[in-house]
């Protein structure tokens, strides 16, 4: 999955913003595979994981009843933008959930196409039936992380606005 981006404007001075983001990871983990399979699993889901540097930010948070493996990463950095402090906040699908989306994702095309399209008969009209039917349990495959991703994205980010003061840019 692709990185996402949104921009904000940092409405509290430097020293808050440096102090609130060193506040804000409980516990200090780089962004790999590894913690994503191992660490992350084990802890309190409350807690934000992640890195952090003079400029940037890297945080997740878990919640293993609803959303088990499939939890953004938020990437931030800071910026300034014709005077303006600015908060550069990408997100996208953890690595682990990544190689899962695109294992499974390659699976159910490969069976779609092998097992619903290419079947003996050729006709238009049934053609285009297992096309949608292979267009159905494709897209219900891929549902699941969706739902499971966006909902904890979108709280995480309005805990991220009050955090930090922030005032969403278009």
């Amino acid at each position: 999955m692709y990185w996402q981006k949104q921009l904000y404007k940092i409405n509290i001075d430097d020293d808050d913003y440096q102090s609130k983001k060193k506040e804000l990871i409980v516990i200090k983990e780089k962004n790999s595979l590894k913690n994503h399979l191992w660490k992350s699993r084990f802890k309190n889901d409350k807690e934000v994981r992640g890195e952090f540097d003079k400029n940037t930010f890297t945080i997740w948070r878990r919640n293993s009843r609803w959303n088990g493996i499939f939890y953004p990463i938020f990437k931030g950095e800071k910026l300034e933008i014709d005077g303006t402090k600015v908060l550069v906040i990408k997100t996208r699908f953890n690595i682990f959930a990544n190689l899962i989306v695109l294992t499974v994702t390659m699976y159910i095309s490969f069976f779609i196409i092998d097992k619903v399209l290419m079947q003996g008969n050729l006709e238009l009209t049934f053609v285009l039936k297992r096309t949608l039917i292979g267009g159905i349990i494709f897209s219900l495959f891929q549902i699941v992380p969706a739902v499971c991703y966006y909902p904890l994205k979108k709280q995480t980010l309005k805990g991220l606005e009050d955090y930090f003061k922030l005032t969403k840019l278009k």
